[in-house]
């Protein structure tokens, strides 16, 4: 006869007979590797979104960095609730490949029609390990600057997309932060997620390990009972 195990058994049941010594890492790994079990954010998505701004597909903005090319969707980053938008982050995925013309003409274009607003000159970076382009916007009020945002826009295979940062807090207004924020933009893809669970429930492991031999270095107990101590066996 197979034995079914206890009922109400899991692994919970594991953790609780862990040493504390090592129930807090148990307990950590549990977290990781469910955690792909929970809904994620596949698509255009930021590494470093400002603090604070929540993920929304909600939402659809009136013009685009790149008036002249088809719109597949957008996404963006705003304060919770949508109606606060001091500080947002608006992506676009657009069809097809775009050129560094073509986004130089646009950048060119929206500077002649918004005179009020200042554009910066176009720069190149590097946004996903995939050549980029870039450049500020201000609004000011005489001397002082009202408003300061960094427009990324970065081909894709054959999809391009444009990451628009913009804040209106003074304290966010560091070019360095908001080109950082338009720069740790990625496409994240299950396999994205599958990748980071395993490197950190890696990690996990090994620091389990590491409690292990320290433990047996310390001389407190005989060698061959620190495994059993450390798992409270």
């Amino acid at each position: 006869m197979t034995h079914m195990g206890t009922p109400g058994a899991g692994p919970t049941t594991g953790i609780r007979r862990l040493a504390p010594s090592g129930r807090w890492l148990a307990a950590l790994l549990l977290a990781v590797t469910t955690a792909g079990c929970a809904p994620i954010n596949e698509g255009p998505i930021l590494r470093k979104p400002p603090t604070g701004l929540a993920y929304t597909s909600t939402v659809q903005s009136a013009r685009a960095p790149l008036p002249h090319r088809a719109r597949l969707r957008q996404v963006a980053y705003l304060k919770p609730g949508g109606t606060d938008w001091t500080t947002s982050v608006i992506i676009t995925e657009y069809s097809g490949a775009a050129t560094r013309d073509e986004i130089q003409e646009a950048r060119d274009e929206y500077a002649r029609r918004y005179t009020s607003q200042g554009y910066g000159e176009v720069e190149s970076l590097s946004i996903g390990g995939r050549d980029a382009w870039g450049w500020f916007e201000t609004q000011r009020d005489g001397e002082r600057v009202t408003s300061l945002g960094y427009t990324g826009v970065v081909p894709w295979g054959d999809r391009t997309f444009s990451i628009e940062v913009g804040s209106r807090d003074p304290r966010l207004h560091d070019g360095a932060f908001l080109r950082g924020v338009a720069m740790s933009f990625t496409v994240a893809t299950q396999t994205t997620y599958d990748a980071w669970i395993l490197m950190a429930s890696g990690l996990i492991l090994a620091g389990i390990l590491w409690l292990a031999l320290r433990a047996q270095q310390s001389g407190h107990q005989p060698r061959h009972d620190t495994v059993d101590r450390l798992l409270g066996r």
